[in-house]
């Protein structure tokens, strides 16, 4: 069962879309908050290599929103590894290569987790009432809810869809994947996280 991608795909799309696009609805808020995905700070490549998969989405969905709201400021969080240059480091550098000021730029480099990156935003930017909040689909339930105990109006901006819906419809498939099963590992591990912050 959990090497069988059809069951969690449609799973999977369902909990990625429980919220709107930001493009939808283009709610406005001062901050622009790109929460951390990972990043290799591997020397001899662009900043824009260094970074992938949901680490770029995120990324890119903010530099996007900026572009329209030029006005809001882009915060980028992550530690990274302890010695090396921050995954809001990394971040930043590549929104520089996509033409966003530095005067545009903020980031967090202190938090390991998305509690963390909420409590940080916070005491950096107290009084904040409310932020478009940019991370992965499938995290974004879990990432509002935190976000929201800070007392913020979670603006949601989901990037990284795993799952995209043709209109033909999603082409499952029932041959094993190890993919599948790393699917239903995430899948997981944000419920359990969602009912430990509900709780």
């Amino acid at each position: 069962m959990l090497l069988f991608s059809k069951p969690v795909q449609y799973l999977f799309a369902l909990e990625e879309r429980k919220f709107p696009t930001w493009e939808s609805e283009k709610k406005v808020a001062p901050y622009i908050l790109v929460l951390g995905a990972g990043g290799t700070p591997e020397q001899g490549l662009s900043p824009m290599h260094r970074i992938g998969g949901a680490s770029f989405h995120r990324v890119m969905q903010g530099i996007s929103i900026w572009k329209q709201l030029p006005e809001a400021r882009l915060v980028f969080t992550g530690a990274g590894v302890e010695g090396y240059v921050s995954l809001a480091e990394m971040y930043a550098e590549v929104a520089r290569e996509w033409g966003v000021p530095d005067a545009a730029i903020n980031i967090i480099t202190t938090p390991k987790n998305t509690q963390e990156e909420a409590k940080d935003f916070m005491a950096k930017f107290p009084g904040t009432k409310s932020v478009i909040l940019v991370t992965s689909a499938m995290h974004i339930q879990r990432a509002k809810k935190i976000f929201e105990k800070q007392g913020l109006e979670v603006i949601t901006a989901p990037s990284d869809y795993r799952v995209k819906l043709h209109p033909d419809g999603i082409q499952y498939s029932w041959i094993p994947s190890l993919d599948a099963m790393q699917m239903w590992s995430e899948l997981v591990k944000e419920k359990v996280g969602i009912m430990l912050v509900s709780g």
